[in-house]
């Protein structure tokens, strides 16, 4: 049984529709790396399935239970973990409070020991607050809160943007450290072939649509990506 099964979803903002009609299934313990140009509709899924976009038909099937009509909030509780564009992090918290907040009770002990471990860098500003960090420590602290929620799927939106390509290397690792314990993940990414590099299943969007399904192998020629997105992942 899929984790996460989308099948043929409308949705969008106010009178415009950016989907239309998205099928989309991501596996247990399988990362998804969901490519496509500016304005195809990836961060529309994302957060239609996370809860902040409202599905106008079609529907969405989390651990088996339909979660259409269900508030975001309920979506976290059941455990997808949306890590969106621009850092997910509380600003005004510490970066001690900001792991602490995302352990769960069993886990308040050693929270912060696992997320160090993770993320060394941390080590040092615990007690800053989390919007004095640099962009890249943000990125790192959301990714450490979302391996602290133990969330089975965890939609993770541009996470390098805007970060210098060392900062990269290691947050591309801490997603490899997220696969490796068994979370599924849907990954939108704009270093295609670093993505590809930790992708069990690929998916092109393409106007809101898909346009390719496959598995990474497929991609390796550079056919797909000159179809799809008008360029060689070079």
């Amino acid at each position: 049984m899929a984790l996460l099964e989308v099948r043929n979803l409308r949705a969008g903002y106010g009178r415009t529709e950016v989907l239309h009609g998205v099928d989309f299934i991501v596996p247990p313990a399988a990362t998804v790396v969901l490519l496509g140009p500016n304005g195809a509709g990836k961060t529309t899924l994302l957060h239609t399935v996370a809860g902040l976009v409202p599905v106008r038909s079609g529907d969405l099937t989390f651990n088996g239970a339909s979660i259409a009509g269900t508030p975001a909030y309920r979506r976290v509780r059941d455990g997808i973990c949306l890590i969106p564009e621009g850092r997910g992090v509380f600003r005004h918290l510490t970066v001690g409070e900001n792991l602490l907040v995302s352990a769960g009770p069993e886990q308040a002990a050693t929270a912060v020991d696992q997320a160090v471990a993770i993320f060394p860098a941390l080590r040092d500003r615990l007690r800053l607050e989390a919007g004095a960090l640099s962009g890249g420590q943000q990125q790192m602290l959301a990714l450490a809160r979302a391996f602290l929620t133990q969330a089975p799927l965890i939609l993770c939106d541009e996470p390098s943007i805007g970060l210098a390509p060392v900062v990269i290397d290691e947050l591309l690792e801490a997603i490899g450290t997220l696969r490796r314990a068994g979370r599924s993940l849907v990954l939108v990414e704009q270093y295609v072939q670093r993505a590809l590099d930790l992708a069990d299943y690929v998916y092109i969007l393409s106007k809101g649509v898909v346009a390719f399904v496959g598995e990474p192998a497929e991609c390796d020629s550079g056919t797909v990506f000159a179809q799809y997105l008008g360029a060689s992942h070079g």
